[in-house]
């Protein structure tokens, strides 16, 4: 079956386990483009199937990994890691060490920031649902951002970290993980 979402082209296929989609994985628009933007299911009901998304999830040197770890993700990781940040649940007004975690302006509902260094407002503490399943399920996650918060962009760039302490990095906004060595 082909679908036409802006101007990329997407092709869907009925598979045991739903229906598989695929798309360039470095194609801005399209399907990926829409899956960020309103979810995997709803790309699915849209689609009018169940759609089950490939992602990955790799070990950090591995000679299968699209990609590294950046040293900004992995200094982000062991902060989390280090200040306790991974294993509680964060919620606007809550206070861990010298770090006050506040709603952020101009970011989706529900978006913290904190301040890491003077003046600099950094994203993260939400929980990460992991709805695809694809990183390990025994445990709960939060998300972090790698990248500074500024005007209303976010970047793609993400740290999710376990209450087990495992660190995973994305450059490509959950597409794909990357297992970080801390």
């Amino acid at each position: 079956m082909m679908d036409r979402v802006g101007k990329a082209a997407v092709t869907a296929r009925t598979t045991p386990g739903g229906t598989r989609a695929s798309a360039p994985p470095t194609q801005a628009n399209g399907l990926l483009g829409l899956q960020r933007a309103i979810g995997n299911r709803a790309v699915g009901l849209l689609l009018g199937t169940k759609l089950r998304v490939d992602r990955k999830q790799y070990t950090e040197g591995s000679k299968q990994a699209p990609f590294a770890p950046t040293p900004k993700a992995k200094s982000q990781a062991r902060f989390v890691v280090d200040k306790g940040m991974n294993n509680q649940a964060i919620a606007a007004g809550t206070t861990i060490g010298k770090y006050t975690f506040t709603a952020v302006a101009g970011a989706s509902a529900g978006t913290l920031g904190y301040e890491k260094f003077k003046g600099k407002t950094y994203c993260g503490g939400r929980t990460f649902a992991n709805a695809d399943g694809q990183l390990p399920g025994a445990t709960t996650y939060t998300e972090w951002d790698v990248a500074e918060y500024a005007a209303g962009a976010r970047g793609v760039e993400r740290v999710v970290v376990g209450a087990n302490a495992k660190a995973y990095y994305t450059n490509n906004h959950y597409a794909d993980f990357v297992e970080i060595r801390t």
